[in-house]
């Protein structure tokens, strides 16, 4: 960092060893072009899009400003070129020159100073000719010569030229010094004043001039810091920042009175007080009080964090259990996310060991107060004296057992008995989600859910009045940008953070003039991702982006869903998908149609459970949608940019009516062992008579009733008369006569002939079994094929989530021969 002028501009600064450690940690080449260590003066780059600085809204002039949405000083001096009340605050506020011009057209180079058109001193030799000889200004202009230009004005960095020869100062320094004298300053002379005086700097500038050296430093770290983890630097926030910053020693000092400043202190300062901390030696995990700039260290599954959360290790009365707490969250850094639960869980222990003699006294920690702590653990309730939900206790009882694991494996437990141990004996098994059941409707909307929410799209409309809303938006506005969110998450399938982040330029088309939509995975972290849409999806797009283009006209990258909120209008920010969110679920409760349609505990009636009718629950949908289309697995995993596939199985179910239309396919190509056909006559005896195997159906009484678990001769189903296969097996087929034929010849080696000729008879009726199911599927024709074929996909998918084989079987409670 270099000094920019004297070194009377700032004033002296004692905190030397803190501001060299910033220093040293500042990047010497940061924002290039933009940044000027010199002159201590950030221009902010109009195409830069981590710089919010926005191009004058008139078309006709492309200069950069500091404001959205407004014209810049250039043309605000054109629409009132004589007015005195044009703000000269900002260096390019346009100073014309004098309006004398002589015979050769040479004019006058000092800038204009009042209405008449003449600079300060024509205007004052015209003011004496008028009074003294009543002289016109036209005939004053014939007699009048130009003047060349004067000095620059003797404030650092100021470009305009002095007012007159006798004055240090241009006409905006000079005014305002005048303006210091007459307001009650203290006298001072004017170039002890051009000394004290800012610079005159752009509308798209900042500049840092009148700062200590120490709150230079640490803004400078500050905005460094923020551009490393992607955050914008907007102008007018560090304008403001700044004039709160001058006259202070460090940063630490200041209250910002400004809403935006004070909120950018609130987010930054605790990145800058670890920093202060590491400086000084000092470990801020000491302390019981963790703040966010302790938190910070901490990594975060939703990459965010609340500047509102505090860790308070003191609610942890015992010494040593807190203790050990805090050695393991700060050797093994957990997320940010697990810290909570995680004090919650050495609370609780803390307080079951109250009445303990280990409580004070590790040494004498053992088995019984294991089993109070895990007995006091599974007691607890909310608030409200309601029990936790779902295995929230026996979590907690699990993370303990993490933290007692680690300490004792790293030696910070050395004093504690070893009988002191959490197990798996103590515990209820470790908490699973639960499974998911293709019977159960899972989480995409039914179409009658869907139907009436399409229907209610005029719902969305907000109630605002102009108080509440952003300047020139309307309700409607606001209606079309929600209706616009809702149908992309519902026609795209994204999440709904991929959807708010959107860019303008977020449509294109392929070779084919299909229209694609360019969105980025967030959650993947994929770039530039392309996903074919419909054409009127495509109009839905284009429909809002002509609108918001009206209404926010930013620059083509911009969002296409901005954030609007009063207290940031200028926000660069796209819409939140909480806030998103939050007005879906608001939507839902406000439409009576779907009262009957909703499960809650008051009506548990419904189709589907209020808690699942959310925004992400269109995801699902768009799942199951493509889902009951019969879209294979892999290309639904494509379109959900999946890369695992087990992981798009979870998103749809596969329905009774998907089943039933699979079975009735698959089951008319059912055969037996010598490859008869043998099909089924319809679902429910497919069902009723088979259990499924490894290799296929078994019809064999004592096999059925069992559930597939009691085969008399040990599954050899090549030479089974109750064997049942079908084509949705021949996977399995084709792999069992690999491994037949690798147990033949290791057989042998060192088998008795009989023990070779039962595998040989084996692979024979296997081959035979499989040459004749692929000669059946040969003579279909290939629409028929294609349906055999989503057919067995629904089959097998069902069949490896279950982990058992589709169809599905009833376990009889009587004996009897059930083979047709």
């Amino acid at each position: 960092m270099t000094a920019a002028g004297p070194a009377r501009n700032r004033p002296v600064d004692p905190g030397d060893r803190w501001r060299t450690f910033l220093t040293q940690r500042l990047e010497p080449g940061w924002r290039l072009g933009e940044w000027n260590p010199n002159t201590l003066i950030f221009t902010g780059d109009p195409h830069n899009p981590k710089t919010f600085v926005y191009l004058c809204a008139n078309p006709d002039c492309r200069n950069p400003n500091g404001v959205r949405n407004t014209v810049c000083a250039f043309c605000v001096a054109k629409r009132k070129p004589r007015s005195r009340s044009v703000a000269r605050r900002f260096h390019d506020s346009p100073f014309d020159p004098c309006v004398v011009v002589d015979d050769d057209e040479k004019r006058c180079e000092r800038p204009r100073y009042s209405g008449t058109g003449l600079c300060f001193t024509h205007n004052s030799r015209f003011d004496y000719a008028n009074k003294v000889g009543e002289i016109g200004l036209a005939e004053f202009l014939t007699t009048a010569e130009p003047l060349g230009s004067l000095a620059a004005c003797a404030v650092s960095g100021c470009r305009h030229q002095v007012l007159y020869e006798a004055t240090p100062l241009c006409s905006t320094h000079h005014h305002q010094y005048r303006a210091r004298t007459e307001n009650g300053g203290s006298p001072i002379g004017r170039l002890e004043f051009a000394a004290q005086a800012l610079p005159l700097i752009h509308s798209h500038e900042f500049t840092l001039v009148g700062c200590s050296e120490t709150v230079i430093a640490e803004l400078l770290w500050i905005l460094q810091e923020r551009d490393r983890r992607g955050f914008g630097i907007s102008i007018l926030r560090m304008r403001n920042l700044v004039k709160a910053a001058r006259g202070a020693d460090t940063l630490f000092e200041v209250t910002a009175s400004h809403e935006h400043s004070a909120k950018f202190l609130r987010m930054t300062m605790p990145l800058l007080q670890s920093q202060r901390s590491l400086s000084e030696g000092t470990d801020a995990t000491v302390s019981d009080r963790w703040g966010p700039d302790v938190l910070e260290r901490f990594p975060s599954v939703q990459r965010t964090r609340s500047r509102n959360i505090v860790i308070d290790w003191s609610d942890v009365g015992c010494d040593w259990l807190r203790r050990l707490g805090k050695t393991w969250a700060t050797e093994t850094l957990p997320t940010y996310e697990n810290l909570r639960p995680t004090l919650r869980a050495l609370t609780w222990a803390s307080l079951a060991l109250e009445t303990s003699r280990a409580f004070t006294d590790p040494t004498r920690a053992g088995r019984g107060d294991i089993a109070a702590i895990v007995g006091y653990c599974r007691r607890q309730t909310t608030s409200e004296g309601t029990p936790f939900n779902s295995d929230y206790s026996e979590r907690r009882l699990w993370d303990l057992k993490g933290i007692l694991a680690f300490c004792r494996s790293a030696g910070h437990m050395d004093d504690v008995p070893g009988s002191f141990v959490l197990t798996t004996a103590h515990l209820r098994g470790r908490p699973e989600s639960r499974r998911r059941d293709d019977d159960d409707p899972g989480k995409a909307l039914p179409d009658v859910v869907v139907d009436i929410l399409d229907k209610n799209m005029d719902l969305l409309r907000p109630s605002m009045s102009a108080q509440y809303r952003i300047e020139g938006w309307s309700n409607d506005d606001y209606a079309l940008m929600r209706q616009t969110v809702y149908q992309l998450l519902r026609d795209t399938g994204r999440r709904p953070g991929e959807i708010t982040a959107l860019r303008r330029d977020c449509l294109d088309s392929d070779n084919a003039g299909d229209p694609v939509l360019i969105y980025t995975n967030s959650k993947a972290n994929r770039l530039n991702r392309r996903l074919h849409i419909t054409a009127n999806t495509a109009e839905v797009v284009r429909i809002w982006r002509a609108k918001v283009s009206s209404l926010r006209p930013d620059r083509d990258t911009a969002y296409l869903f901005p954030q609007l909120h009063r207290s940031e209008p200028q926000s660069d920010n796209h819409f939140k998908a909480q806030a998103f969110g939050t007005i879906f679920g608001a939507w839902v409760d406000s439409i009576p149609e779907l009262e009957a349609l909703l499960r809650t505990p008051s009506s548990p009636e419904g189709v589907i459970d209020r808690r699942d009718v959310i925004a992400y629950s269109l995801r699902h949908t768009y799942a199951q949608r493509h889902a009951d289309a019969g879209t294979p697995v892999d290309v639904l995993a494509a379109l959900l940019d999946h890369r695992n596939v087990a992981v798009t199985q979870g998103y749809y179910r596969v329905g009774p009516k998907r089943k039933r239309e699979a079975i009735e396919r698959v089951g008319a190509l059912v055969m037996d062992r010598r490859g008869s056909l043998r099909p089924a006559v319809d679902q429910v005896e497919y069902e009723r008579r088979s259990v499924s195997t490894l290799l296929g159906g078994c019809v064999e009484p004592s096999n059925v009733k069992s559930g597939g678990k009691s085969c008399p001769i040990r599954f050899q189903c090549g030479g089974c008369d109750h064997y049942r296969p079908d084509p949705s097996y021949i996977p399995e087929i084709e792999q069992e006569i690999r491994k037949i034929k690798a147990d033949i010849m290791e057989a042998q080696l060192c088998a008795a002939p009989p023990v070779v000729d039962n595998l040989r008879y084996n692979l024979a009726m296997f081959e035979s079994i499989l040459a004749k199911m692929t000669a059946n599927l040969a003579q279909l024709d290939p629409h028929e094929r294609a349906g055999l074929d989503a057919a067995i996909g629904t089959i097998r998918s069902a069949r490896e989530r279950h982990r058992k084989a589709l169809p599905l079987f009833v376990t009889h409670s009587g004996a009897g021969d059930i083979d047709a």
